[in-house]
């Protein structure tokens, strides 16, 4: 043991994997949302390893892996996993990566795009102002993405403008756009005194699962996913209402689109105006759709 220090390989720390989880969790908790510890939480918990952390070898993570099927799941368990043992390499729990090498499966990017009548049985079916309703309510009206707007507080929004927080966005920016009055009513008709307005809750929502199949059923539309709005609210506002690339970038908060980055170093336009207008126009647009 003594030669072993010597040379600075010294014996990792016997530890259970479930200890080592609770650990890692406990260390995100400092930097990251509370959301994206949920998630960790999730996902580890999905692997279940008994024993020993150092125990765990790559046959044992090959094993596990292959018991997920669906191709999103495998791949953000393998990445949840492979972050998981890396930090516990860096703290001397264990010497090697037993998911390493390990490939994620591939999965071609998702197009689909939700017709005016599949858009309009979800709307209908969103009709009962449950906090799953309401997220996926604004997420059609505003096309933002369904975790940033199942965080919304009450101060966030300022008149008809929300801004939401660099801690909430998926890029690490805060994103300000304009409330078109569908969505400021929606959201004006959120009263309650809980940190997340739209649902009503003191903790993120994560019944996706169950509350999606239910909408499913309700709606009769299928095979689409939460974040399809978002894709479908882009492609018909540049498709059908003509609205400019620019625009609709910054509506959706993306980094990367029409400007290169020099131009988005020297262009802090707000666009807040056509943002307005285009988010005026869509509400307009769906409102006929939900009429018809």
């Amino acid at each position: 043991m003594l030669a072993e220090f010597t040379l600075g390989r010294a014996r990792p720390k016997a530890i259970s994997y479930k200890e080592a989880v609770e650990l890692y969790l406990e260390d995100k908790r400092q930097a990251k949302r509370p959301s994206t510890v949920a998630g960790y939480k999730l996902l580890l918990a999905r692997l279940n390893f008994k024993g020993a952390l150092a125990d765990i070898t790559y046959d044992d993570a090959a094993r596990k892996l292959g018991k997920f099927t669906t191709a999103g799941m495998r791949s953000h368990i393998l990445v949840a996993a492979r972050a998981f043992f890396n930090w516990c390499i860096k703290r001397r729990y264990i010497s090697e990566n037993p998911f390493a090498g390990l490939e994620k499966p591939a999965t071609p990017p998702r197009t689909r795009v939700l017709s005016d009548s599949e858009l309009s049985r979800i709307w209908r079916a969103t009709a009962e102002p449950t906090g799953f309703n309401r997220i996926v309510r604004l997420s059609l009206l505003t096309g933002q993405r369904r975790g940033e707007a199942a965080q919304l507080r009450a101060e966030y929004v300022a008149g008809a403008v929300c801004t939401f927080p660099a801690a909430i966005t998926k890029n690490g920016r805060e994103h300000s756009f304009p409330l078109a009055p569908m969505a400021l009513e929606l959201v004006g008709s959120c009263r309650t005194n809980a940190i997340y307005i739209l649902t009503g809750t003191e903790k993120p929502f994560n019944n996706y699962g169950a509350a999606k199949a239910a909408l499913d059923k309700a709606s009769g539309v299928t095979g689409w996913t939460l974040h399809d709005l978002r894709r479908s609210v882009a492609t018909k506002m540049a498709g059908d209402l003509g609205i400019a690339p620019h625009v609709i970038e910054r509506i959706l908060n993306h980094i990367t689109g029409t400007l290169s980055p020099l131009a988005r170093v020297y262009n802090r336009a707000t666009f807040h105006k056509e943002m307005a207008e285009a988010l005026t126009a869509w509400e307009t647009r769906l409102a006929a759709l939900i009429a018809a």
